[in-house]
């Protein structure tokens, strides 16, 4: 499609609000040899009467086919003349490019003219030397003790119980929704569900209180507050038959060196405490960071103000609507409001471009690029969390372009914010679990 090495001709006018005007000339040698090829694959399939298949003349092709031929191979170029002349020209494009005129006559040259929104032009102001303050976590007992506490339940234990059901227990029942005068409404069962008669706090929860005493192919109708439709924003009570078919109870291990074995390659409970506590930090220390980094970004918006293109906001939005429409469940299309979508999301749009613009400056400024060993630290770091593998899971997403494409991005972000916290005159404070409650 076109040789790489031709150098296009190539006009840019400068109008206002980001908006160009970008003329490109293709001369007629540098189109003849696309037309030449287009006329060869079609002499191969062209059928004509008193010629085998693939041996029509090309002059009688051209005659009978060469117009149409053409038109459609400066269709398909229109695409990749604009990419080529605005790479040639360095024009940053915010927007997706609109063709204003095309002419061209059989034998003559080739010319476009595109209208396009580029990138708005800045200078980059302060972006260093601000005041922030940043949240360390420590890890606490309360911490400690949580994780070791589920990890004791996933090495538990299931034994079934003969006799009725008690505060400990945990029932397996179906639930048959009834109406208001007692009767089964159809389609509102659920079966098999797996009910723990305690609340998280270890205290009995109203569904527990109204099961206790309950035995196996025993049914009892209870009542369950439910949120409402959402307009009054008030639980309503609905009835359900519940119907029981099993009793369990949950054997808890010891908390003792062989727990610590099956929970993983630890050999002692200290050393499965060590990395839960270097897990904990860590993973709270990430959700912690992202605020921090997020007043960092939300300072060098402030402190460098310029105005983004309506094109370029408007194409964000369009990315966000296709993925929404893509996602939704069949009969929610007539609940989908575009229009309202758009203004919702509009004010996020503005801040995530303009930040992207504002990183990239900063990143050109002082030369940050991400490396392959970057990024394999970054894939490395996530199984770890996660206890895969990090080779076979760097291999499956590379399988995956736009994943890839998608970490690339993340990994070049959190470079640039780490550059950037480093410029900034931090205080570290620090804070606990309780402290964390108390700022909800």
């Amino acid at each position: 499609m076109l040789n790489v090495g031709v150098v296009l001709q190539v006009h840019v006018t400068e109008k206002e609000n980001c908006v160009r005007d970008v003329e490109i000339i293709v001369p007629q040698e540098e189109l003849a040899p696309e037309f030449e090829k287009s006329l060869r694959n079609a002499q191969k399939k062209v059928k004509l009467e008193g010629f085998r298949k693939g041996k029509v003349p090309l002059s009688i092709v051209k005659k009978l086919y060469g117009p149409g031929l053409e038109a459609e191979v400066i269709e398909n170029l229109l695409p990749v003349l604009f990419q080529r002349g605005a790479a040639q020209e360095d024009l940053h494009i915010a927007a997706p490019a609109s063709i204003k005129n095309m002419d061209y006559k059989p034998g003559g040259d080739l010319t476009v003219s595109y209208e396009v929104e580029v990138e708005p032009e800045f200078e980059l102001q302060k972006y260093e030397n601000f005041k922030f303050d940043r949240q360390m976590y420590e890890v606490s007992d309360d911490d400690l003790t949580e994780a070791l506490e589920q990890i004791r339940r996933d090495n538990s234990t299931w034994e079934k119980v003969e006799g009725k059901a008690e505060e400990d227990h945990f029932v397996s029942a179906d639930l048959q929704e009834l109406d208001e005068s007692g009767l089964p409404i159809i389609g509102n069962k659920m079966e098999n569900r797996f009910l723990k008669l305690k609340d998280d706090n270890a205290e009995l929860s109203d569904i527990g209180k109204q099961l206790v005493g309950i035995g196996v192919d025993e049914t009892r109708t209870i009542t369950v507050s439910v949120p409402s439709d959402g307009q009054t924003g008030e639980a309503k009570n609905v009835k359900f038959e519940v119907t029981v078919k099993d009793i369990q109870t949950q054997s808890l291990p010891e908390l003792d060196d062989e727990l610590a074995k099956d929970a993983g390659d630890y050999e002692t409970l200290d050393a499965l405490k060590s990395e839960l506590e270097k897990r904990i930090q860590k993973n709270t220390q990430r959700e912690l960071d992202k605020g921090f980094y997020h007043s960092i970004i939300e300072k060098l918006i402030s402190e460098n103000k310029f105005d983004l293109p309506d094109g370029m906001i408007q194409f964000y939005l369009d990315a966000i609507i296709k993925d929404m429409r893509a996602r939704l469940r069949e009969g929610e299309e007539q609940q989908f409001d575009e229009k309202v979508i758009r203004e919702q999301y509009r004010e996020g749009a503005i801040f995530n471009l303009k930040w992207r613009l504002i990183r990239k400056k900063i990143a050109a400024a002082h030369d940050i690029t991400i490396e392959e060993n970057d990024v394999e630290a970054f894939i490395n770091d996530y199984a770890s969390d996660r206890g895969v593998d990090g080779k076979l899971l760097l291999k499956q997403m590379r399988k995956n372009p736009q994943q890839m494409e998608d970490i690339e991005a993340d990994v070049f972000e959190q470079k640039v914010l780490g550059f950037l916290s480093e410029k900034q005159k931090v205080k570290d404070n620090k804070v606990n679990r309780n402290d964390l409650e108390k700022q909800k």
